[in-house]
């Protein structure tokens, strides 16, 4: 399974608390007026990335005293088989890494699509 991402930002510490690697996933079709990363929206791919390579590109950045990883978009959640696969990596085998997710759901439709599918 693999991730269709826009770009990976290794260091950052204005996408959430602490130092952070921020990875922007592609494909969004909210289209918020305003929005801060328009480039973001189209569903073409960008740049595949399998779960493996991902998760090296993160571990690449823990020399950088990263603290946590954030996903933004994009939309995350319209990948979210995928990141699911990726951030269940994480938890088990960097569980000192925080981690956050940007989205335009609101917690309770992520909940019922969650409960859809089970």
């Amino acid at each position: 399974m693999k991730l269709n991402v826009h770009s990976i930002l290794p260091f950052t510490t204005v996408n959430g608390p602490g130092k952070r690697i921020c990875i922007w996933l592609q494909g969004c079709n909210f289209k918020c007026k305003g929005c801060f990363n328009p480039k973001t929206h189209s569903f073409e791919v960008n740049k595949l990335y399998d779960i493996e390579t991902l998760f090296n590109e993160i571990t690449k950045s823990l020399n950088k005293d990263v603290t946590g990883v954030s996903f933004s978009g994009g939309e995350p959640f319209l990948q979210a088989k995928a990141l699911l696969l990726l951030l269940k990596k994480i938890k088990k085998e960097l569980s000192e890494l925080s981690i956050l997710i940007f989205t335009g759901f609101t917690l309770e439709e992520i909940k019922n699509d969650n409960e859809k599918k089970e």
